[in-house]
């Protein structure tokens, strides 16, 4: 009698046992599954259906994270691929050969007319050469220049609008060490311009200043030979370089920068007018500036 009681009771125990771990796997289970926005119930991190993830996870790291990744191990979380997929077709289909061929030769095509406009154009025409921002939002057009001079094969440009406001220098009038001689061979230089159209830019002897420019700002003695009276000297400035200059009068007319210095005082260089007159001003004042280049083709 005691030994089919003992083997009751522990009858009795196996079943509790039996039914107190089917009951722990049913709720973590339970815990575990989840209904993905597509309706698919799911126990992993990702629906294998439409691969949206829980929006709260635990990375296999250990770390608990509800962003698209795990800060600690990078494992992603939301479903990227569809994204990721997206992003290499569109990467496959602009490097495939024929992709690449057909921009470069657009590209090359665009510089084949602008210079053949080049080599037509007359003094006093408008040509366009490189690019640069120009408008408000800060967008890269092409630059229209005033052909100044034709010399043989060779000629001088000068920008149609004034495409930016800089100082001249901090506290000198000294050209060759200014710094708005180090940005527009500089920076400027290198952002208009490509490989391809550095080519025709011609490194130019400024005797005056005693430096070889590839760009710079014409001199007082230029201003007036290039540009006969005040008139014609008047310039206005694009609206990119209007956000950082007040050097405008009502007819959006601005001052530009000169090269040539005023010996009278160390701070103080030349400049054209808003009336185009050629007149000075403290170096460090944000003026407008209009590039100048030669040009060989």
């Amino acid at each position: 009698m005691k030994e089919q009681y003992k083997f009751i009771t522990l009858l009795i125990i196996l079943c509790l046992c039996f039914i107190f771990t089917g009951c722990k796997n049913n709720i973590q289970s339970s815990q575990d599954e989840w209904i993905c926005t597509c309706g698919i119930v799911n126990t992993g991190n990702f629906c294998g259906i439409c691969g949206s993830a829980k929006s709260i996870w635990t990375c296999s790291c250990g770390t608990v994270n509800t962003t698209k990744f795990c800060t600690n191990c990078g494992k992603q979380k939301e479903n990227q691929q569809g994204n990721q997929q997206e992003y290499q077709q569109e990467n496959q289909q602009a490097n495939k050969p024929e992709q690449k061929q057909e921009n470069k030769q657009k590209q090359e095509q665009k510089q084949a007319i602008n210079f053949n406009l080049l080599k037509d154009a007359k003094v006093g025409d408008y040509v366009k050469f490189g690019n640069y921002p120009q408008n408000a939002k800060g967008e890269e057009q092409p630059i229209e220049w005033q052909i100044l001079a034709k010399e043989g094969n060779n000629m001088l440009f000068i920008s149609r609008y004034a495409l930016e406001a800089k100082c001249f220098d901090n506290d000198s009038n000294n050209w060759k060490n200014s710094e708005i001689r180090s940005w527009l061979n500089g920076d400027f230089y290198n952002k208009a311009f490509n490989e391809k159209e550095k080519k025709y830019i011609k490194s130019s002897n400024l005797s005056d200043v005693g430096t070889t420019d590839n760009v710079f700002l014409l001199s007082t003695k230029e201003a007036k030979k290039y540009f006969v009276n005040d008139e014609m000297r008047k310039c206005t400035a694009t609206d990119y370089a209007k956000k950082n200059s007040d050097w405008l009068d009502d007819d959006n007319y601005s001052w530009w920068w000169l090269r040539s210095l005023d010996s009278n005082y160390g701070n103080v260089v030349c400049l054209v007018g808003r009336t185009g007159n050629v007149s000075s001003s403290d170096v460090s004042f944000e003026i407008f500036v209009r590039p100048a280049l030669w040009i060989n083709f």
